[in-house]
């Protein structure tokens, strides 16, 4: 699945974002951020700068992108970010409202 930066740059934070909905990060989220983007290709420095545009991005700009990729594109999305909303051990009502407004 190829995913434009831009594109990665949306998910990781909405990743983020569902990882603190629940007023907790945990290191297992991040974990599982990195990994997942490990899976996508990322490298380190594209990491660094999508980390850098993630500090500024809003939540809306990242939802506006998600929302324009294809339905593949967007089902490889919710699996990697349903993943992040599983990784602590509790799913919480805050995270799913932010994984559904995907797509």
């Amino acid at each position: 699945m190829n995913l434009s930066i831009k594109q990665l740059t949306a998910m990781v934070k909405m990743a983020f974002d569902i990882a603190k909905a629940d007023g907790e990060a945990t290191e297992n989220e991040y974990q599982i951020i990195s990994t997942e983007l490990q899976a996508f290709g990322v490298t380190s420095e594209e990491l660094q700068g999508m980390l850098q545009e993630v500090e500024t991005m809003k939540f809306f700009d990242a939802c506006r992108i998600l929302d324009d990729m294809n339905e593949e594109q967007k089902r490889e999305v919710c699996a990697c970010l349903g993943t992040i909303v599983c990784a602590d051990g509790n799913v919480h009502d805050e995270e799913v409202k932010l994984w559904q407004n995907i797509g």
